[in-house]
């Protein structure tokens, strides 16, 4: 296969319970604001990708799943990697045991890791160091 540049943070991952979607998450605990501003744009594409392409392919085989997707450079969809819908395989931003309902039954939910409350402080704060001057008896 041919080497495919992929796009940095955009891993996300998807249970498929009995051939239906019950949830997709971020892969990565962090922050990127290309996702979470992006992020109904992004639900729609996968659960298009994933029902279209993964479950239509998979489902007279194996009815639950869990399938990682990620965005190459050029915005398209790939699987990373399929695994089994077993406690075993990653959560990411879900919890296999908090949210066992939720991964085996639905109704579908999408989680995507949010701005803390500190980034909304980040363009006044880069403002402040900006106007940081070095006293002159400082500089040598």
């Amino acid at each position: 296969r041919n080497w495919v540049d992929l796009k940095n943070g955009f891993e996300f991952i998807v249970w498929v319970s009995n051939s239906v979607i019950t949830c997709l998450s971020q892969y990565e605990s962090v922050y990127y604001p290309g996702i979470w501003n992006h992020r109904s744009l992004i639900e729609e594409e996968i659960i298009n990708f994933v029902e279209n392409n993964v479950i239509k392919k998979l489902s007279h085989r194996l009815k639950s799943f869990v399938v990682d997707v990620v965005y190459s450079n050029d915005d398209r969809l790939y699987v990373c990697e399929l695994n089994p819908f077993a406690a075993s395989t990653s959560s990411c931003l879900f919890n296999w045991k908090t949210d066992y309902n939720q991964i085996l039954i639905g109704p579908f939910e999408s989680r995507f890791f949010p701005p803390s409350n500190d980034d909304d402080n980040d363009e006044e704060e880069k403002k402040n160091i900006d106007q940081l001057k070095i006293p002159d008896d400082w500089q040598t």
